[in-house]
């Protein structure tokens, strides 16, 4: 019983940091006006029947501060990596050009920011929702313990606390991480 309970709670962990790595890959792709070469990191391409990363097909170099050099490998695969890139809909249009795509990012005006701070927040909000439902999950087998007679009302108070503190540090970091980006979004 005890391992068990133990188990849940590693497995919360474990989603709820899950949970956090894909925000901060949601948030990540919203660029702010200036190319990294990481920006496209989330981004697979299917090649010779395989789903592979990007960045193993590729070498993205800055060339200007607000245009990425992406050489491809193969010169087969272009068209393919220009509609991945495409289809990530990131807000920008790569250009093939030889083995060469390259992609610029527009000017980032006052509306544009508003519209990716609200878009930041959205995505914010749907992860505090996914860690609620995994923080009611973990809470709701901790109960059936409780019916169970396995552990008593304070083992499941104290079981129920841990699980919420667990919840609001991840909460937190989500906070942190949506306030580092809105600054670096507004000072750009």
């Amino acid at each position: 019983m005890i391992n068990e309970i133990c188990e849940i709670q590693a497995d919360l962990k474990e989603q709820m940091k899950k949970c956090i790595d894909s925000f901060k890959i949601n948030v990540n792709k919203i660029h702010v006006g200036h190319v990294s070469p990481n920006m496209l990191n989330f981004i697979t391409v299917e090649y010779y029947g395989s789903v592979i990363p990007l960045s193993q097909l590729t070498n993205s170099v800055v060339e200007k501060p607000r245009t990425l050099a992406i050489t491809v490998f193969d010169a087969s695969m272009i068209k393919t990596i220009e509609k991945a890139i495409l289809t990530a809909n990131l807000g920008f249009t790569p250009i093939a050009h030889g083995n060469v795509i390259r992609i610029t990012l527009p000017i980032l005006t006052e509306d544009r920011r508003r519209t990716l701070i609200k878009m930041m927040r959205i995505e914010s909000e749907k992860s505090k929702i996914s860690l609620r439902n995994i923080r009611r999950i973990a809470n709701d087998k901790i109960k059936v313990f409780l019916k169970k007679k396995e552990i008593n009302v304070d083992d499941e108070y104290h079981r129920q606390n841990e699980i919420q503190n667990l919840t609001n540090f991840w909460v937190n970091q989500i906070n942190m991480i949506l306030k580092e980006k809105e600054l670096e979004l507004m000072m750009f």
